[in-house]
């Protein structure tokens, strides 16, 4: 399916901020998180792309007909990140996204491209779903991302993945035998990393730095027509909402446990963060 793409990638990695950038390009439309992705959970993978199939085409459909469509938005709108940056009463910084029917008033043809996001349901299957559909990963160094996860508040906050858990048991009973969150933040991280590994050709992986570096137009792996657009980007790999106190023992965890992650970034990448800061 040509006119569809699969999006997926580690929590706050950039995967809202790729939405948001393709549905400014003309003729796509790109959802976040439209899916009720726990019905994937024991699904052969034959039954897996007929609910695929099928669930896309209603989208599709709808869209056509109606102008509207399923998605999670702020405010009636697509944005790049969809966490607040005050914090609740918990000390973390809450999603403000909705999930339902969301007008989009841009022009379509009958081919236009259709881009689902969908992060640990997605990875979860990913070893099915790159041999039926178009299928990109996002990554990003390992260090903000878990920096980030500490200011959040959603399960990987406290280092499970209730979605992916219910989908891929393994990774339920890993994160069961470690009563260290950071250990478990670590394993998700890795989690993440393998699969992209095993699974993605690099031309398929998008990392945020890149995208950060290039600008919209690095889209192009997704869909040519990304080379009209020309936003350029600001990274935020050394945010100040990120609690600084914990970059030693966040970076010396990574150091001694390594993992897939360094596949992908290697040490002196993850370090050099500091130096930006």
């Amino acid at each position: 399916m040509q006119n569809l793409a699969l999006i997926t990638g580690i929590p706050r990695s950039g995967t809202t901020l790729v939405t948001k950038l393709l549905n400014n390009i003309p003729d796509v439309v790109a959802l976040n998180e439209p899916m009720p992705v726990m019905q994937i959970a024991g699904k052969s993978d034959y039954e897996l792309y007929d609910w695929i199939d099928s669930t896309v085409e209603s989208y599709r459909s709808g869209l056509i007909r109606n102008g509207r469509i399923m998605t999670k938005y702020v405010n009636q709108t697509f944005v790049d990140n969809s966490f607040n940056e005050s914090v609740n009463s918990r000390g973390l910084r809450p999603s403000l996204a909705t999930l339902g029917l969301l007008d989009i008033k841009k022009d379509l043809t009958d081919q236009f491209l259709l881009a689902i996001k969908h992060n640990g349901a997605f990875t979860a299957v990913a070893h099915h779903l790159v041999h039926q559909y178009r299928c990109f990963a996002v990554v990003r160094n390992p260090l903000p991302v878990l920096l980030s996860w500490q200011t959040v508040d959603i399960p990987v906050h406290r280092g499970r993945m209730p979605v992916a858990e219910a989908i891929d048991p393994e990774l339920h009973r890993n994160l069961n035998r470690l009563a260290d969150n950071l250990d478990r933040q670590i394993f998700i991280l890795n989690w993440f990393f393998e699969k992209f590994y095993q699974f993605f050709n690099e031309e398929n992986i998008i990392r945020y730095e890149d995208l950060v570096k290039e600008g919209s137009t690095y889209l192009t792996k997704i869909t040519s027509d990304a080379c009209l657009s020309a936003e350029q980007l600001n990274s935020r790999n050394t945010s100040s909402l990120y609690p600084k106190e914990l970059i030693p023992e966040i970076t010396a965890r990574l150091k001694s446990i390594g993992g897939h992650f360094t596949h992908f970034y290697s040490i002196s990448e993850i370090e050099s963060v500091l130096s930006e800061g």
